[in-house]
C-alpha cells in the first residue's frame, strides 16, 4: 500500500468557501457519495484532510493511501466525470492549484514511527 502526503494552501479569503465545499462531503453530507465513488475510481482506500491554521495562511492537509495514490490527480486532470470536473474546478478556486498542470512535488518521507 503506497502513501501519498499532500498540503494545499488555502487561498486568502476562500476559507469560508473551502469549509462549505468540505462540509458537502462529510458522513452525511450531499456530495459524501460521490466522493466516496470518486475514491474508489482512483483506488484510494484511505484519506484523511486535517486543516492547518498558520500566520502564514491556512493549509489542507491530504493524505492518500491506495495502491498508487498519485492516480489521483492525473485522473482528475483528464477525467470526464461530472462530479470530477467540478472536483477540479474548485480545488483551482479555493487553493490555486489546476490538476491539469503537473501535480505538486511530493512529500519526502523523512521519519517513520511503526509500532
Amino acid at each position: 500500500m503506497a502513501v501519498l502526503n499532500a498540503a494545499f494552501p488555502i487561498l486568502p479569503v476562500k476559507f469560508d468557501d473551502w469549509q462549505t465545499w468540505h462540509n458537502q462531503f462529510i458522513a452525511d453530507g450531499p456530495q459524501r457519495d460521490g466522493w466516496e465513488d470518486q475514491m474508489r475510481r482512483y483506488g484510494i482506500t484511505r484519506q484523511l484532510v486535517s486543516i492547518q491554521r498558520t500566520p502564514h495562511g491556512d493549509f489542507v492537509i491530504v493524505l492518500f493511501e491506495g495502491d498508487d495514490p498519485g492516480a489521483v490527480f492525473a485522473g482528475l486532470a483528464s477525467s470526464d466525470n461530472e462530479f470530477d470536473r467540478a472536483f477540479a474546478a474548485k480545488i483551482k478556486e479555493v487553493h490555486g492549484v489546476d490538476v491539469s498542470e503537473p501535480p505538486p512535488p511530493i512529500s519526502e518521507l523523512v521519519l517513520e514511527y511503526d509500532a
